[in-house]
């Protein structure tokens, strides 16, 4: 929603009040219209179409529901509807009806002295809210700061939900120069402990009584954000719920989102956390001579003929040997030669490249304009990914090679802070590893608009890159993108399916 918008919108909205009850809160009048642009986050799901091929497709989803004349929303997200009512002008009163007296545990004032020496500034964030999130780096950091608040709330019952039962087991055991023998690891459906403080799976969680605990903590809320968990917090309405970030890790408008519907607002960082990088996520669009292609209705066909487009292969095979090479003109003549911070060699000079294409065919297309590159198919040998002799195994993929989706998807490492997307489409693939990495890394797509069809999916594709919080670069993007809208507008009206050969749906 444009900011032209909302403030047209604006006069209509005189107050609005925000009650909290037990696990959620309603806001009255709902005002729907203006509160799930900033409630919704976007999702990739692969769905299957009617010719049988896998397809990616953009999902929306809300955290917010309507409920009677008001709008459900998560306790953690208050914070950010009064944030947002307060830009539009309007006030937003809250109004909770908790009862304080329902969470029995108070920090013990003579451990916050000790608590000041090891985390400064814990107790007084975590005193003054029952929840939210503590950004803190992991490792032996995490431990003290969950070792403080055992301290703190030293007579209260703490359950800290952790992913795998590895995780569990660790922490447990740091936590035992605070807790002694106090402190246990659990797993499975059927388990119990008479340990003050329990770390358990999620599972465990689910099967924990809500009454026998003051305090939740997700060890890792990257790691607790998934829809169960969400609905188990639900029934920890009267407890204090926090969770843990390391604030080194990219931070996606959707990941800020879930954080507070699982745990609230960010309410502490730690002193000793060590800064992220101020760019982390970076995506541009290099520039080619798309020409005149035939109008095909569906992304996969669409894709198919772009993987057998010379001239586009060629352009991704001279993109990717100037980067590898460092050759500045050929990144100028095919637009990637930024201007004023936005700079390619952020990332350090010949950062490393991977090229991802969509399948086998159009690999090997590629790898006959990058003599020398590997190429790692995917196709087993001796249970192992091999090209050229080399193995890609759990350590990854090596700089300068080509690989298919379907390898970079099961790979925890590469080799390069360089990821061009080759294939098109709707939707690009981003490998997983991006997500788990605190170094900043480059993804580079290709501007195609050799007709309507295509220009919509070049479209699609920038859009998901917005979504996921990439800071797409480029000259003239908005000039770039109002073309792209402009010859979308021209499809012809009367260009039907051909849907002779169609499966029926069910």
């Amino acid at each position: 929603m444009s900011e032209s918008v909302v403030h047209s919108e604006c006069p209509s909205v005189r107050s609005v009040r925000i009650a909290v009850q037990a696990g959620v809160a309603i806001v009255r009048p709902a005002h729907e219209d203006l509160l799930k642009p900033v409630l919704s986050y976007h999702e990739l799901t692969f769905r299957r179409n009617s010719a049988g091929h896998v397809q990616h497709e953009p999902l929306t989803k809300h955290v917010c529901k309507r409920h009677g004349d008001g709008l459900m929303i998560p306790i953690g997200c208050i914070e950010r509807v009064v944030r947002h009512f307060a830009h539009l002008g309007c006030e937003a009163q809250v109004e909770d009806g908790r009862n304080r007296a329902e969470y029995p545990c108070q920090i013990e004032e003579s451990r916050v002295a000790d608590a000041e020496a090891i985390v400064p500034g814990l107790a007084a964030a975590v005193a003054s809210h029952i929840e939210g999130v503590l950004e803190v780096d992991s490792g032996n950091r995490q431990a003290h700061v969950l070792g403080v608040m055992c301290q703190l709330f030293h007579n209260a019952h703490i359950f800290i939900a952790c992913k795998t039962i590895a995780a569990t087991q660790e922490i447990a055991a740091q936590l035992g120069m605070y807790l002694g023998g106090e402190v246990e690891a659990v797993n499975g459906w059927n388990w119990q402990s008479s340990c003050r403080v329990v770390c358990g799976t999620f599972g465990s969680l689910d099967r924990s009584d809500p009454s026998d605990w003051q305090i939740l903590i997700f060890a890792d809320a990257f790691e607790g954000i998934y829809e169960a968990n969400r609905f188990a917090r639900a029934d920890y309405g009267h407890r204090r719920i926090y969770g843990l970030v390391d604030p080194r890790r990219r931070q996606s408008p959707r990941h800020q989102l879930l954080f507070e519907t699982l745990a609230g607002p960010v309410i502490y960082r730690d002193p000793q956390c060590r800064q992220r990088p101020a760019t982390e996520l970076l995506a541009a669009f290099a520039l080619h001579a798309s020409g005149d292609n035939p109008l095909l209705e569906t992304a996969r066909d669409r894709r198919v003929r772009l993987w057998h487009n010379s001239r586009r292969n060629q352009a991704i095979a001279d993109v990717a040997l100037a980067i590898s090479s460092g050759d500045e003109a050929t990144l100028c003549e095919y637009g990637l030669s930024l201007q004023g911070d936005q700079n390619l060699y952020d990332l350090g000079p010949r950062p490393g490249i991977i090229v991802i294409a969509d399948s086998v065919d159009h690999g090997e297309q590629l790898r006959r304009l990058l003599p020398g590159w590997h190429f790692f198919d995917g196709r087993p040998v001796q249970t192992t990914i091999r090209a050229d002799g080399m193995s890609a195994g759990s350590w990854g993929i090596p700089p300068n090679s080509i690989v298919t989706a379907v390898v970079a998807s099961t790979l925890l490492c590469f080799g390069g802070r360089v990821f061009l997307w080759a294939s098109a489409g709707i939707v690009p693939f981003i490998p997983a590893s991006i997500g788990r990495s605190t170094l900043s890394h480059l993804l580079i797509d290709f501007w195609d608009d050799g007709n309507c069809h295509l220009a919509a999916d070049t479209q699609r594709r920038l859009n998901a890159y917005r979504s996921i919080g990439c800071h797409v670069l480029g000259d003239n993007l908005d000039r770039r993108e109002q073309a792209l809208n402009e010859q979308h507008e021209t499809a012809p009206r009367n260009h039907h399916r051909n849907t002779s050969r169609r499966h029926r749906r069910s």
